[in-house]
């Protein structure tokens, strides 16, 4: 059945539709035919084998339903019947006509009605498609509009200001015309509804009406953010908005399942915060903070959110430090340490890596040290409630704070305890601890670094996280994991008959076998001496030498250390100290789980034990998944939280924050990954929301196309590398019974707190 027969099925969903009819460019532009707009991709005209039941929405979702997003109504019609209703914009973010004009070069501008029920200052692309033979992704001329009126406006936009995106064949090969609002990190508004009608090419210069009151805006795309890590800009004017955080203000709780394509909280339930998600951190009075990239917001006066960005202070230091032309920030977790970090003074702390962008766009730097690829780390202070910051360097680039958990509340009588480290490849590393000290003028001094151990993984971990070490009684407790290159030389002794041994798969009884996983162990660091211990092996994670392998570590009310050993895909293991505080002796190690990847962990009030981890149990499918122990209990079986809407690879960027006063837990994660494993069907989907993307995934890294879907044979998938998108924030403030997405509202204290006037927001 041809895609324009299958696409007149949307006709029966649909409150109002036109007589069905031989498509033209005129019905088209006139908002008179459905036939050939659409907002999913065409799965079928460049694929002419498949058929709809090789899609991968075939039984979750109906084609008609994922093209649906456009509705001809009679509302608003500036001529003929009828016009296009285009609303929902997160689950409908493109708009594509296929029945077009092929030569637009006889035009000089193209006019168009709009209706807009609310301002809401949304960004929408106008994408002129025209493909050139030479090139291997997508070409496009593109102008981009504001959604910043109410009632109609007409738009007449010379061709001269489109600005061509990569390579166009010409105005004389036009394929297609799509509005689009999701290209180049940007994100569809929810509130937005537009009744588009008349579009028309015209030659003849417009009179100057045509042009009052009406703007548009130049493409001004700046960097594309094709790193992998890249976090979404941080955009100040949806801080506060009136709008609903979700849709009609329900409450979203878990388990979230995605619906395809790529349709995540955003599309799914109009999650909409009044801030920007990212890890929580909390400061000595109970206060929140979001780091967004370098952007700490807060809540002011009445409850409203301030945005405080340091990026003016790194600025400065890197104008005055380094003969630059260009630089980026590697934020949101992936390389930095996400939280910001309070003493008992309330002083701030935050851990920024820094990239060199040369003159020709590589991002590696000309000062570039052995193993660090050019990145530079600084440890960022503020005496007064991030509003400034004084800039520091680090020794080394990378970087992970001892994190304020349960128990270990000895963290906040100093600045923060630094473990660092030099690589972040998949080798090992010289790791060391650094403790900051203040001096009578408020300034620090970083000269009290030591050496953990001189051969380790590394400490920052860019999904699970939690602590890797953890203060108390005068002592720092750090876990760490290193690989092997032998089979019995190890470099540190294992005890013949220590209780891991005979744990793990196929483990000897008496000798270290690669088989065995990775080597966990514990040192402990006297703050008044500045000693390190000599390592203590703890066991096994996994069955593999694996650098994602690392352990977590916390402690208990009583003081007993828990420490779980990351598997990857792989078993997770969980010990305890047999005494409090003391690393000599410890518990056997406890399987708790199967096919688990970047577990956190958490210690709450209660002793309650927390792992949040990427849980591959059930098959190559990566969901976000909650382990849990009760005090003096055993570990219960994973529950998943959030479900992707189809299998292979993905990666959450989860991370936990536990709020000591009042127990809420808060998980901050990325909706869309920064790999995808995609078949044909889900990349034609994929570009269809990010058409930019394509010179990312065939051009920048050299990818091909895949040739058929998951349903058909023989079939194979391609791995891209994309930015991460659409990040999330869950919280829980019954111990984990219900997660529910996070909204303004979640960031006061307990209602008795609130009651008691006991929670304070930011003056």
């Amino acid at each position: 059945m041809h895609f324009c027969q299958r696409f007149a099925l949307i006709l029966i969903a649909l409150a109002m539709t036109c007589p069905v009819r031989s498509a033209s460019v005129e019905e088209t532009f006139d908002f008179e035919t459905t036939e050939t707009w659409r907002t999913e991709a065409d799965f079928f005209t460049d694929n002419p084998t498949f058929v709809e039941a090789d899609l991968r929405c075939t039984g979750i979702v109906l084609l008609n339903e994922l093209a649906g997003g456009l509705e001809f109504t009679t509302d608003h019609a500036q001529t003929g019947t009828y016009s296009g209703r285009w609303a929902d914009h997160p689950r409908f973010p493109s708009l594509m006509a296929i029945t077009v004009p092929a030569n637009w070069s006889t035009y000089t501008h193209i006019r168009f009605q709009a209706w807009s029920d609310v301002r809401t200052d949304e960004i929408v692309f106008l994408a002129v498609r025209s493909d050139n033979a030479v090139t291997p992704a997508r070409d496009f001329y593109l102008v981009a509009f504001r959604v910043d009126w109410e009632g109609p406006r007409t738009f007449t936009i010379p061709l001269a200001a489109f600005q061509p995106y990569r390579s166009p064949a010409g105005w004389d090969q036009v394929d297609s015309l799509s509005f689009l609002t999701k290209l180049f990190m940007h994100e569809p508004h929810p509130a937005t509804v537009l009744y588009l009608d008349t579009v028309e090419l015209i030659s003849a210069a417009p009179s100057p009406s045509d042009f009052a009151g009406v703007s548009f805006d130049r493409l001004e795309p700046g960097q594309p953010g094709t790193l992998q890590e890249a976090t979404p800009p941080f955009n100040p004017a949806l801080l506060n908005h009136p709008f609903p955080e979700t849709r009609n203000d329900q409450t979203v709780t878990t388990p979230i399942q995605y619906e395809p394509y790529f349709k995540a909280e955003r599309a799914l339930f109009n999650y909409f915060p009044r801030f920007a998600p990212a890890a929580v951190s909390i400061d000595p009075r109970g206060r929140h903070y979001i780091r967004y990239d370098q952007v700490v917001q807060v809540r002011g006066p009445g409850g409203r959110w301030i945005a405080r960005d340091a990026r003016p202070f790194i600025d400065a230091y890197v104008e005055n430090t380094y003969d630059w032309i260009n630089y980026t920030t590697r934020g949101g977790g992936f390389y930095d340490e996400p939280i910001i970090r309070f003493d008992r003074d309330g002083d701030a702390y935050m851990h920024v890596i820094l990239q060199e962008i040369k003159a020709n766009g590589d991002p590696y730097s000309s000062t570039e040290r052995p193993g660090t690829r050019g990145y530079h780390g600084l440890l960022l202070h503020s005496g007064d409630e991030c509003r400034t910051w004084g800039v520091y360097p680090l020794t080394v680039p990378f970087a992970r704070f001892e994190k304020l958990d349960g128990h270990n509340t000895g963290c906040l009588d100093r600045p923060p305890v630094v473990l660092l480290h030099s690589h972040f490849s998949s080798g090992q590393t010289a790791g060391y601890i650094l403790m900051p000290e203040k001096k009578p003028d408020g300034t620090l001094d970083l000269s009290n670094v030591t050496e953990v151990y001189e051969d380790l993984l590394r400490f920052n971990y860019h999904s699970g996280d939690g602590n890797s070490c953890v203060t108390s009684g005068g002592k720092v407790f750090i876990a760490f994991s290193m690989t092997v290159d032998g089979v019995v030389d190890h470099p540190i002794p294992i005890p013949p008959n220590h209780p891991a041994l005979g744990m793990t798969w196929e483990a000897s009884s008496t000798t270290y076998d690669l088989k065995d996983g990775t080597a966990a162990y514990i040192v402990e660091y006297d703050i008044a001496t500045g000693q390190v211990s000599e390592p203590v092996f703890l066991g096994f994670g996994g069955h593999a030498v694996d650098d994602h392998n690392w352990p977590g570590i916390t402690i208990d009310s009583q003081g007993y250390l828990h420490v779980i050993i990351n598997g990857h895909h792989d078993p997770v293991y969980y010990v305890r100290s047999s005494n409090p505080r003391d690393i000599t002796a410890w518990e056997t190690p406890e399987l708790v789980g199967l096919g688990h990847s970047y577990s956190s962990l958490n210690c709450d009030a209660a002793d309650t034990l927390y792992i949040v981890s990427r849980c591959s149990r059930l098959g190559y499918r990566f969901m976000l998944a909650m382990l849990r122990k009760p005090s003096g209990q055993p570990w219960e079986a994973e529950s998943y939280l959030v479900k992707p809407f189809k299998p292979y690879y993905k990666n959450w960027r989860h991370k936990v924050t536990l709020d000591t006063r009042t127990g809420r837990l808060f998980l901050a994660y990325a909706a869309q990954s920064n790999l995808i494993n995609t078949f044909k069907d889900e990349y034609d989907a994929y570009l269809f929301r990010w058409p930019d993307r394509e010179e990312i995934f065939l051009e920048e890294l050299g990818g091909t196309v895949p040739l058929n879907t998951a349903k058909m044979s023989p079939h194979q998938y391609e791995q891209y590398a994309a930015p991460f998108g659409e990040p999330c924030l869950l919280v829980t403030d019954d111990g984990g019974d219900t997660w529910r997405l996070a909204v303004t509202a979640d960031f006061m204290g307990t209602p008795a707190q609130v009651k008691q006037a006991a929670w304070h927001d930011l003056d």
